[in-house]
């Protein structure tokens, strides 16, 4: 802490390259579908890019304590003394997604984990993810060994649309005709794949995809 500021900044480049390894994926037909490989038989098929693979992160952060009003009076070190301004900058590289299928492609009793054919897993990537978290803190003396703090702090605070999930589904199992395509016959078509327009838009569930401004109050006595 020199002349009442500090700042820590950091980069980090990373690259996870894995073949699924999940050791919870052990109950064929539960709910850990979406974990196994795509072909049992062929562990080398689901190599590439880790689910947690994040290839680029940058994190800047600072303090700032305005301790300039000492030599004032009283009055003028109750109002002006004790602000100290903080916060957290986060900019990072989308995370990798595979583009899947909503049926089972390959006939092995598992529709969670098949991917377009010719698409390798994680071939896509999420928007990258930007933030800053200020805060504004005022301290009051109440005490030698006690004070009262007023907090004021913010996240995501230009309220950017991370988005943090999307559609991975890019083909659905179709049997309906497409319009305009000449029908030769009478019986119905063979099953094909069909585009899903929605993929690789923001996803609509529980969890909302994006992380919208939140802004909070607190107030704490330290001691």
């Amino acid at each position: 802490m020199s002349r009442n500021f500090q700042f820590l900044a950091s980069y980090t480049y990373s690259h996870a390259l894995d073949d699924r390894p999940d050791a919870t994926a052990v109950v064929p037909g539960g709910s850990d579908d979406a974990k196994i490989v795509q072909y049992s038989t062929n562990l080398a098929s689901d190599y590439g890019s880790g689910d947690n693979d994040q290839r680029h992160r940058y994190v800047m952060s600072g303090i700032w304590q305005l301790e300039y009003a000492k030599n004032l009076n009283a009055v003028g070190r109750a109002i002006l003394g004790g602000w100290e301004l903080s916060g957290i900058f986060t900019a990072q590289a989308g995370q990798p997604y595979s583009a899947g299928v909503s049926f089972d492609l390959n006939a092995d009793g598992n529709s969670r984990s098949d991917r377009f054919p010719g698409v390798g897993r994680n071939t896509f990537r999420l928007p990258r993810f930007v933030s800053l978290d200020p805060r504004v803190t005022k301290n009051i003396p109440i005490h030698e060994n006690i004070k009262f703090q007023f907090i004021f702090e913010a996240f995501n605070i230009f309220n950017r649309a991370n988005i943090i999930s999307v559609n991975t589904t890019a083909f659905s199992r179709s049997t309906v005709v497409p319009p305009a395509t000449p029908v030769l016959c009478t019986t119905t078509p063979a099953p094909y794949l069909a585009p899903v327009a929605a993929f690789g838009t923001p996803a609509s569930s529980v969890f909302s995809p994006l992380t919208p401004r939140i802004i909070q109050l607190a107030a704490k006595i330290v001691f």
